[in-house]
């Protein structure tokens, strides 16, 4: 059997790893409707799920999540199900998910723990989880690292007591990096590092733990690696084997043995390799891939933060205005005043630079995206009857383009003004409701070229399904297309006559708008911002709580506020970056 092909699956609050038969390998989940952020489905590729989301005998359990159990003596771990009440709550932020071309992909976010009746933090945790591409056998891993922090008091990290403690319980110890298997997974077989095999494990501190068993057939496992220097090392690993029920689970559980006390203002970090694989590892397997993990891996810090976000420090997105239908095409003057489209309102509208919303046009020819020019006219792609136009400052219409070869064009959608005045826009087709065709004029779907002087329109790009955003550098060498209609963009050099040539594939992103930064950083739209840097890694993702996002553009007058045209809002955010040219 050929070995899949994978693409990346982003949606507003998820991101998964699929195959080309559309099959997840893995997802997180981080909805902040959600009481833990998780990984479900997790599988071998072309697998079944090997995780079980809120199984009926323990609703709490998500998969593959970690989870403390009671900090200051509130439970973090369960929620009465009944009533949906928890006494402790954990909240994320600062998702950021970065992938790459080759199928990795790294995770960062923020996470407090407050009680329900307090918000307050009584703890602070940065997580990172990075996660390997598949190799050819289908074996992956994703490393947690998780450094916890007290704030201003100390905090008292605790489980449910073990026997031969006042009040234990044979099901007490829990608290830590879980993994509840699927319904059908059977034939089960853990295995500790040191040799320990089935319960006779459970409790015992080793380097790793192996858990494997069948699923559809085939042997399969996953196995946790611990870190010596994680609290209490080597780790407890907690078991469970009940396949009546059924119920098979392993846990990384620092607190077997003991609680711990963490003093106000001191952190402390723990370190995971969960690594998925087809058949079943042995003691001896664990011992050299535990070796292998602690090696590669720093003993006295945290693996490197990513690049350094192209979000200023401490900004928020704020909503600017939220009085429109369907907002696009965001682009700046010289001045830094930002101009956008309320399409199905057929105005274009415009944000200064000190705060204040106006109408610049209305009627508008039904404008979607727009650039200015040197000139400091403003282009717009007006497809009320398939036109480009350029708008003057004070309002004047020039018609630019109607037609190519006699017939109208599909519908102008997004154009870029290179430094010696020529231009690129696309052409795709999306059926409007003030028009009185319903099929496209043009033969395709395109991407044209309009000489310096206006009077030469080329195509210059007639191999895509649905071009939508485009951009390009400011020194007007490259130009990206995004081809939304099949989820990829493309790099082009642009040539001295205006032709493009070395058509590269940046990234498996589509997108509706675009824009660039002074960086070389390329930020495409559609669920909330997605940031690629120059060599097609994502590096960013800046939620917006809007269904669609449509465009972005860098304004203000330094450059360094991101305005984001979302659905019906009109958001910004600030920036450590700047934007270049009007866009």
């Amino acid at each position: 059997m050929c070995a899949p092909a994978f693409a990346w699956r982003q949606e507003k609050a998820s991101a998964a790893l699929v195959t080309d038969a559309g099959q997840v390998v893995w997802q997180f989940n981080y909805a902040d409707t959600l009481r833990k952020p998780y990984f479900h489905p997790v599988a071998l590729p072309n697998g079944a799920p090997l995780t079980w989301f809120a199984p009926p005998d323990h609703v709490w359990h998500y998969g593959l999540w970690f989870a403390w159990k009671f900090l200051n003596g509130k439970n973090y771990w369960e929620y009465d199900p009944k009533t949906g009440r928890e006494d402790g709550v954990t909240k994320w932020s600062n998702v950021r998910v970065a992938t790459s071309a080759d199928h990795s992909a790294r995770i960062e976010m923020d996470l407090v723990y407050h009680p329900s009746d307090d918000p307050s933090p009584v703890l602070r945790e940065k997580r990172i989880v990075e996660i390997s591409p598949p190799a050819a056998d289908g074996t992956y891993h994703l490393d947690w690292v998780m450094t916890f922090t007290a704030p201003d008091k100390p905090v008292l990290f605790e489980r449910t007591p073990i026997p031969g403690e006042p009040n234990g319980v044979a099901w007490g110890g829990y608290a830590g990096l879980t993994w509840r298997f699927a319904k059908d997974f059977k034939d089960w077989q853990a295995v500790n590092a040191d040799g320990t095999r089935g319960m006779d494990g459970h409790g015992k501190g080793a380097l790793g733990c192996d858990f494997s068993g069948t699923l559809d057939g085939k042997e399969v496992g996953v196995a946790m690696l611990d870190h010596p220097q994680n609290l209490h090392a080597p780790t407890p690993w907690y078991l469970v084997m009940q396949p009546t029920v059924p119920f098979s689970c392993v846990l990384s559980a620092p607190l077997f043995r003991k609680g711990f006390t963490l003093d106000a203002g001191k952190s402390f970090t723990l370190r995971y390799r969960v690594a998925i694989h087809p058949g079943r590892w042995g003691a001896d397997r664990l011992k050299t891939e535990s070796r292998r993990y602690a090696s590669a891996t720093s003993a006295s810090a945290p693996p490197a933060a990513a690049a350094t976000s192209v979000v200023a420090p401490g900004a928020k997105l704020e909503q600017l205005s939220a009085e429109f239908k369907f907002t696009e095409g965001p682009t700046a003057d010289a001045a830094g005043n930002v101009f956008f489209t309320d399409q199905p309102y057929d105005r274009i509208m415009k944000w200064s630079v000190d705060g204040k919303l106006s109408t610049f046009m209305q009627p508008a020819g039904r404008a979607n995206g727009m650039y200015f020019d040197a000139k400091g006219n403003l282009l717009a792609c007006a497809d009320e009857k398939n036109e480009l136009w350029s708008i003057t400052p004070d309002g004047k219409v020039t018609v630019l383009l109607k037609d190519y070869q006699g017939k109208l064009l599909n519908g102008p959608n997004d154009v870029w003004v290179r430094p010696d005045g020529g231009l690129y826009f696309t052409d795709p087709f999306y059926k409007r409701a003030w028009w009185t065709h319903d099929k496209p004029p043009q033969d395709g779907q395109h991407v044209y070229y309009l000489s310096p002087d206006r009077q030469a329109l080329r195509r210059v790009a007639d191999d895509l399904r649905q071009p939508n955003g485009i951009i390009g550098t400011p020194d007007g060498r490259t130009l990206y297309v995004a081809d939304i209609g099949a989820r990829k963009t493309y790099r082009y050099a642009i040539q001295p006559d205006g032709a493009l040539a070395d058509k590269t594939l940046f990234c498996e992103f589509g997108s509706d708008g675009m824009t660039l930064d002074n960086e070389g950083n390329v930020y495409l739209t559609g669920r909330g911002v997605i940031v690629f840097d120059k060599s097609g890694k994502q590096i960013e993702h800046i939620d917006v709580p809007e269904s669609w996002t449509a465009n972005v553009s860098f304004g203000g007058t330094d450059r360094q506020t991101l305005f984001i045209t979302a659905s019906k809002g009109l958001y910004a955010i600030r920036t450590r970056v700047k934007g270049v040219g009007s866009k």
